[in-house]
């Protein structure tokens, strides 16, 4: 305590020993209710909350390290986990950040060089201070996608079910009408050999046909064997990878259009 009032009267440091010292307030703003939080926000919460220093006599270069990693989490989940980065619009309310958006483009670029490792905080920047998580969104992620931990052996196949189903329509979300899924939206079914028009990459980027056309070999119709049950996982993983999928984004892929809980070799009335 005696070091972190010492700080205070360091001009670089008393952001961050003042952000110390108000851990009680922070940790007690982290439990009220909450439509949008901004990155800088949930950035000081975490680290409040979970922050650990091993060094205490470097706790200075600790504390920033550690407040740099809570800041910064979330950017390299932003792209493909579904989360969603929002933004204040002129008219005050939130939106979803895009292109063209400052201190989105930071974030993007900053995950594109590489650059999220290795950044040190004393006080939380500005373009944290810009970008927001939506309460609803997040809680969605976290439920596909945050560990588990916590989650007793009577609770797992629940927790996993659950997760599984929220990749599903989030899957569906994304790729609109898929054989065995109700959905009123629609997806240009087009063979993943197929040479694609201009019109139709507009819609469907190729590896995402392919996909489709994976999701098709296991809900649709097509190569199913004599006993009416359609092809392993493992074959259609080698089916993507032929298609210029790597083999981690091909188990990946499978995983999505088939969960654990969808064995291989389900029936299709099942």
């Amino acid at each position: 305590m005696d070091e972190l009032y010492a700080a205070k009267k360091n001009t670089h440091l008393a952001p961050l020993a003042e952000l110390i010292l108000a851990s009680q307030q922070i940790a007690a703003q982290a439990s009220e209710q909450w439509e949008f939080k901004s990155l800088a926000q949930i950035g000081r919460e975490d680290f409040i909350l979970f922050a650990t220093i091993y060094d205490y006599s470097r706790w200075e270069d600790e504390a920033q390290k550690e407040l740099a990693f809570y800041v910064t989490q979330f950017i390299l989940n932003e792209v493909g986990e579904g989360l969603l980065f929002f933004v204040e619009g002129e008219d005050g309310r939130h939106r979803v950040a895009r292109s063209g958006d400052k201190p989105y483009d930071f974030v993007r670029r900053l995950e594109a060089e590489e650059a999220v490792f290795g950044l040190r905080f004393t006080r939380t920047p500005t373009w944290a201070s810009e970008l927001f998580l939506g309460h609803e969104n997040f809680e969605a992620y976290k439920l596909v996608w945050k560990d588990w931990s916590g989650i007793s052996n009577a609770k797992y196949e629940a927790c996993k079910n659950l997760r599984a189903d929220a990749v599903i329509r989030e899957t569906v979300r994304r790729m609109g009408s898929i054989p065995g899924f109700p959905s009123d939206g629609k997806v240009i079914d087009v063979s993943p050999d197929k040479h694609l028009t201009s019109a139709e990459r507009d819609h469907v980027s190729p590896k995402l046909a392919t996909l489709h056309a994976a999701a098709m070999r296991f809900w649709g119709n097509a190569d199913r064997d004599d006993r009416g049950t359609h092809p392993r996982n493992a074959d259609v993983a080698a089916w993507l990878i032929e298609r210029g999928y790597s083999a981690t984004l091909a188990d990946k892929a499978v995983s999505i259009i088939r969960p654990e809980w969808a064995p291989s070799g389900r029936k299709p009335e099942e």
